[in-house]
């Protein structure tokens, strides 16, 4: 590395990174030597004011910089379950430096932020010289370590909708198993169920390690829809909507049959939560 820069607007920070060199972003830092380590050229972007856990006309926005530690703390975010309980499986080593952003922008299939804001239906606000655009978290990811980001624009927020959050009709839920307790995942399901007079009016299911990236299962979802709260049924279509792989963590085929496992499990709490 060359050159490292702490700009305090958000202008200055999109006028760095637009330029015509090998330069990078980072918040926490946590994952800097796996992906940072060869660039010449770093943009901190811990000095932006993008901290921050608000509610707004319709829902909440999350600063892309707000670590995961206050998001596990934030009575606001205790309402949306799904978020609170992915923050809480975060070690006490990491959560308190790695950032919301950071872990949507690293874009790895292993991603705890990534189902949890995928099932409630999360978006992404991306600013750039030429203004802002948003995006579906979904839609940000594009392979191991690609994204929908652009050369210039930084993730400043995100938006989660108030019919997402736990009440009287909406439940989430946040399911994991990794090797050990501090082990990254070898397989997350995230699931948001949204009932009307006792039938599902809206579903929504984030699926991480299920594909090289992190996964909307939109077949799942519409089954749901169609057909209600059928959990065995829903977690064969599921499956067949996954291509998880095989890697040093576990085979191809135990992932699998975590899935089903976690995603029953995630179906179950729901509608525990919903009584």
């Amino acid at each position: 590395m060359e050159e490292y820069f702490y700009p305090s607007s958000l202008e200055e920070a999109i006028s760095l990174l637009e330029a015509d060199k090998d330069i990078r972003p980072i918040a926490g830092g946590t994952e800097i030597n796996l992906k940072h380590k060869d660039v010449d050229c770093l943009v901190d972007l811990g000095n932006l004011g993008l901290n921050y856990i608000k509610s707004c006309e319709g829902g909440v926005i999350i600063g892309a910089t707000t670590t995961i530690a206050d998001i596990e703390e934030s009575p606001i975010i205790g309402q949306f379950k799904a978020l609170h309980d992915a923050a809480s499986c975060f070690t006490g080593s990491v959560k308190h430096l790695a950032t919301i952003g950071g872990n949507i922008a690293e874009s790895v299939a292993s991603s705890d932020m990534a189902p949890p804001l995928i099932a409630l239906g999360a978006k992404a606000v991306l600013v750039s010289s030429k203004g802002e655009r948003v995006l579906p978290v979904y839609k940000i990811f594009r392979g191991l370590r690609k994204t929908s980001i652009k050369k210039g624009e930084i993730l400043k927020e995100f938006f989660l909708p108030e019919e997402s959050k736990d009440s009287k009709n909406t439940a989430s839920s946040f399911q994991r198993l990794g090797r050990t307790e501090e082990d990254l995942s070898i397989t997350s399901v995230a699931v948001r169920l949204t009932m009307e007079r006792e039938r599902i009016k809206d579903a929504g299911i984030g699926v991480g390690l299920a594909a090289p990236i992190p996964l909307k299962a939109v077949e799942t979802e519409k089954f749901l829809r169609e057909n209600g709260l059928l959990v065995e049924r829903a977690s064969e279509v599921l499956i067949k909507e996954t291509n998880p792989r095989s890697s040093i963590r576990a085979s191809r085929e135990y992932r699998l049959m975590l899935e089903k496992s976690l995603f029953k499990r995630a179906l179950l709490e729901c509608g525990e939560r919903l009584r």
